[in-house]
Order: structure tokens, then C-alpha cells, then sequence
């Protein structure tokens, strides 16, 4: 499996940086607080960027197939749903160069923050925070590949304060929901959701890489939190998976779950062991330590301190290395390629 991945990410990122080059006809939309996001993205014709200043935006919002992007300033641009679904939809065949950036969204209900169907877009420097679900996903739920068999990308967004609303039978409320879809998980930051991070389901194939797992089952929601909250939970699963340069630390009933069995610490497993459990995984220098945030409380800082064991973690791969001195890649939201002080998003 680690030739397929490593042809795999090779691929994956070449198509990351011709997607940074937007046709000559592209136009900017800038939509102030206030202002209806919808009706930019109705307006819009693919290759245009809608700018959000920083504030709150009240309403759900769908991308209705557009290539755009739509990108606002960090954490102080909100996108805050009307609290009856999620809220923001990808589920028309959308593809890499459909990219949310820098915003914050909370108040999803039905299938959290993001819900994407039969889509591939991407989601970069996001926070995704305080969602609910009743269902699947309270952050992010996943169905599906696009019509060409691609899936979607995350880079760099904190997902975070994600929790269930009831505990009504096959609830599977995980902050992260992932069922017959291919996507990637890269450099980011997945704290304090009341469940697991990740429930991955049936045929998937999917990417965690250089990420921040922690926390997860220690927030308040309804039932027995004590029984809840994995790193990453399989199910019924099928595919294949690559796991690798992540940094676990202190989710309450331990880092990895196959069919209802705790498998226990990361630095305890390995790609032998969970194929014994009928799972098909690539593990490599995943670690268990404190990811040391500056200020976790109420999420006011999660850079990196200086005793951190997320510092350099990463995928010694060049292409992910720090933006900041071209360092080996830092585990979680504030390493790798995108993220640089002077960006207004931590």
C-alpha cells in the first residue's frame, strides 16, 4: 500500500497547485455582514472569489456546483446557520476548485457544519466549531466521491466543540462522519468534540495525515460522555486507509476503535494488528504526546507552545514543510504549506 499512497499524494498535490491558477475572466464579489452569502454564490460564474469581510453572516449556504471560492479574513468572518441543517452544502458534483477558506461556521444541526454528497471540494483554514447533529456528523459529514471518483480535501481547520443533540438509536454523531468517500485529512486540528474525531464506515478510502487529534469526549452533551470519544472509530468497514505523522493525546476512551473493540494508544498498534481486525490501514510515526496549545481554553490560542510534541512531526516530505522557515512539517492547523503568521486566521 505505501507505493499507491506515496504515487497517490504526488498526484494529489500537483492538482493542488494548478488549482491555484484561475482563469483570466475571474472576478471578485465582496459581500459585507449583513449581505446574503447565497446570493453572491447565485451570481457568481465559476472562477470568481467571493470576499467576506470580517462579522457575522447569517444563513445556510450551498455552492450549487460552482467552481468559486469563497474566503473571508479567519475565525472573524462567521457563517452561522439557521440552526433546522448544516450549513454549508457541497452536493452537486463539486470539485477541487470549489474552496471554503477562512471562515468560521457553527450552528449546523442536520449533518453538522458541512454536509458533502457525491462532491469533492476543498475546506482550508476553517474553524468548525460549536455544530450539532441529531444524526451523522455533528461537523463534517461525507457521503460519496465525485462523477470522476475524487473526494474531498481539508487543510489546516480547527474542528472543534463539535457535539450530538440527542442519543435516539444509530445516532453516529461524530464530529468527522465518513461513509463510501476517498477524502484527505491534512494538518489539522481536531480537539474537544464530545465523540470521536473520526467514524469511518463501508467502502472508504481515506487520508489522515499530519494532524492534531485530542480531547475528544470531554465536553458536556446529552447522555454519559465517559462512554464516548475516540480518535478514530472504524465500522463495517471495507476500504483501505492511510494513517500517519498524526499526534494523539488524551481522547477519553483511546485512539483507535474497530467494531465496537478499543484497540487502545496509537503507540501500541500497528498496520499488522488492525488487519487481524479485518482493517486495511497504513500506520506510520503516529505519536501520543501533549500538542501543548498556548491557550486551549474557550479555543482563544491553539499555536503550538514551545514544549509541544506536535513541533516537527510531520510528514518529513519536503512538499509539506512549514511555510513559516521551510521546517520540517508541524502536526496540526498551524503547519504546513498554507498557514504563515501575517494570515489573519490564528
Amino acid at each position: 500500500m505505501g507505493r499507491f499512497w506515496d504515487f497517490r499524494k504526488k498526484i494529489f498535490f500537483l492538482s493542488l497547485c494548478l488549482c491555484f491558477t484561475l482563469p483570466a475572466y475571474s472576478a471578485f464579489i465582496d459581500v459585507e455582514p449583513g449581505s446574503s452569502i447565497q446570493t453572491a454564490i447565485n451570481s457568481a460564474s465559476d472562477g470568481d472569489t467571493i470576499r467576506l469581510s470580517a462579522g457575522l453572516y447569517k444563513g445556510n449556504i450551498d455552492f450549487k456546483g460552482k467552481a468559486i471560492t469563497i474566503r473571508g479574513v479567519g475565525k472573524d468572518t462567521i457563517i452561522k446557520g439557521d440552526g433546522s441543517r448544516a450549513v454549508v452544502f457541497f452536493v452537486n458534483d463539486e470539485d477541487f476548485y470549489s474552496l471554503l477558506d477562512k471562515v468560521q461556521i457553527t450552528g449546523g444541526i442536520r449533518g453538522g457544519a458541512i454536509l458533502i454528497e457525491n462532491a469533492s471540494p476543498r475546506v482550508n483554514r476553517c474553524w468548525i466549531t460549536n455544530n450539532q447533529s441529531i444524526g451523522a456528523g455533528s461537523a463534517i459529514y461525507i457521503f460519496g466521491n465525485d462523477s470522476t471518483g475524487r473526494s474531498a480535501a481539508f487543510f489546516n481547520n480547527v474542528i472543534a466543540r463539535n457535539k450530538t443533540r440527542s442519543l435516539f438509536f444509530g445516532n453516529e454523531a461524530h464530529a468527522i462522519y465518513i461513509e463510501n468517500a476517498a477524502p484527505s485529512f491534512i494538518n489539522n486540528t481536531i480537539v474537544q468534540n464530545d465523540r470521536s474525531a473520526f467514524y469511518i464506515t463501508k467502502d472508504s478510502d481515506v487520508r489522515i495525515s499530519n494532524n492534531i487529534i485530542a480531547y475528544n469526549g470531554y465536553i458536556k452533551a446529552p447522555g454519559n460522555a465517559k462512554e464516548r470519544g475516540l480518535g478514530i472509530e472504524f465500522d463495517n468497514f471495507s476500504g483501505s486507509a492511510q494513517i500517519d505523522y498524526n499526534l494523539f493525546y488524551k481522547n477519553r476512551l483511546g485512539d483507535i476503535n474497530v467494531d465496537g473493540e478499543n484497540l487502545g494508544s496509537i503507540s501500541e498498534l500497528s498496520s499488522s494488528l488492525l488487519l487481524e481486525k479485518s482493517v486495511t490501514a497504513d500506520l506510520l510515526e503516529n505519536k501520543n504526546g501533549d500538542p501543548d496549545f498556548i491557550k486551549l481554553s474557550s479555543l482563544l490560542n491553539l499555536r503550538l507552545g514551545e514544549n509541544s510534541s506536535a513541533i516537527d512531526i510531520g510528514d518529513p516530505d519536503e512538499l509539506y514543510n512549514d511555510i513559516v522557515d521551510n521546517s520540517r512539517n508541524d502536526a496540526g492547523a498551524t503547519g504546513g504549506l498554507f498557514i504563515h503568521p501575517n494570515l489573519d486566521v490564528f
